[in-house]
């Protein structure tokens, strides 16, 4: 058969190349049909982690405490320096308490002398005058009150010698019975002068003895209220932590009531406090897992913290005009590591960056999630 074209002609055409290669071509087609459509369908599958961000800072799971004055007082010695770890219960500052410490002697020096003033009065109602009296006030009053009794003993006695002479002159006729009932009154007169006199005394003893015992009672009152105020004049420490912001008073200052001494920081578990938006809040709850990302060490060579959702305020805080809730994270780890060993402590007042862990989702559903964004931006406004 003749041929129409030379071998060499033909073996460079269109046709016989596409006749070599077209076998191949078709696998190759196949094989990227087949891995479109298999990543079309992993999109399904594959899933990742959706996370909510809020930054944050590292701080004591309580509050600080501050320091103040109690009351108005000259320093007489402090304890206190900044950044040094106290206990709680360690005394930190004492206060000039010379003047309670005076008043409250004073006071016990009036309890004692009027419990002798008491004692006193009661030997004088008992009437035996033993034992003897032990103070010099009732020593007077009681021999003032023998001389008055003893002078109106000799008025008695007077008054009843006049009657009984009157008496006598009248029974004789001398004398008529007006001047006898004259001397009678006169005797009755005297007798009931020392009667009053004696209840009189006995009277105001009794109220005295009263008086004395309301006073001791109000001064041992007071003295209680003394010995309270007393533990005002040393300032203890509340809690356990480390002094910061001490205003540098010494011995020889004045302190007056409510003045800030110093700030305790406490020294106890660290968590993670974030202020997170109204739009993100409803996705967070307790015990949720969060991974925290430390601003000081780069997350790629040191890694991410761990820890959990503690505490999410009903109260809404405000930070620049804008609402926020405020969230506590707890902190499992007390520092990072790199991977020869080195480690980086996790500190009070590092920031930080939360990664809440909402949920999982998938290629997909995140897909649709931007397109629903698109096509309908209002619902997100």
């Amino acid at each position: 058969m003749k041929k129409i074209f030379p071998p060499e002609i033909v073996d460079s055409s269109v046709e016989s190349h596409f006749h070599k290669f077209s076998k191949f071509s078709n696998v190759i087609y196949i094989f990227t049909i087949l891995l479109v459509i298999g990543i079309g369908i992993s999109l399904f599958f594959i899933k990742t982690d959706i996370s909510v961000q809020s930054a944050g800072i590292i701080r004591s799971l309580s509050d600080p405490v501050d320091i103040t004055s109690p009351t108005v007082a000259e320093v007489i010695k402090t304890d206190i320096a900044e950044n040094r770890l106290v206990k709680k219960g360690d005394t930190l500052v004492w206060l000039n308490s010379e003047k309670l410490k005076e008043r409250i002697e004073y006071l016990n020096s009036i309890i004692i002398q009027n419990n002798d003033f008491q004692n006193d009065l009661k030997v004088l109602l008992d009437g035996k005058y033993s034992p003897t009296l032990e103070t010099e006030l009732f020593k007077s009053i009681l021999a003032k009150y023998q001389q008055k009794l003893e002078d109106l003993n000799l008025e008695i006695n007077l008054s009843e010698k006049s009657f009984n002479r009157t008496k006598l002159l009248f029974e004789q006729e001398v004398l008529p019975a007006n001047e006898l009932e004259k001397q009678q009154f006169q005797l009755e007169k005297a007798i009931e002068n020392r009667k009053n006199f004696i209840k009189q005394n006995r009277s105001e003893w009794q109220q005295l003895i009263t008086e004395y015992e309301l006073s001791i009672k109000k001064y041992k009152n007071e003295i209680s209220e003394l010995y309270k105020d007393l533990k005002n004049y040393i300032i203890l420490s509340p809690q356990t932590g480390y002094i910061t912001n001490f205003n540098g008073i010494q011995s020889g200052s004045f302190v007056t009531v409510g003045q800030r001494i110093a700030i305790i920081s406490p020294d106890d578990k660290l968590i993670s406090e974030h202020y997170v938006s109204p739009n993100d809040i409803g996705y967070l709850r307790n015990k949720m897992p969060v991974r925290f990302q430390i601003h000081a060490y780069n997350y790629r060579e040191w890694g991410f913290a761990s820890g959990e959702v503690m505490d999410i305020s009903n109260e809404v805080y405000l930070l620049n005009d804008k609402p926020f809730f405020k969230v506590r994270c707890s902190l499992e780890e007390q520092y990072l590591a790199l991977e020869n060993g080195i480690k980086g402590n996790l500190k009070k007042g590092l920031t930080t960056t939360a990664r809440f862990q909402i949920t999982k989702r998938s290629i997909t559903q995140l897909l649709f999630d931007k397109a629903d964004d698109w096509l309908n931006p209002k619902l997100n406004k």
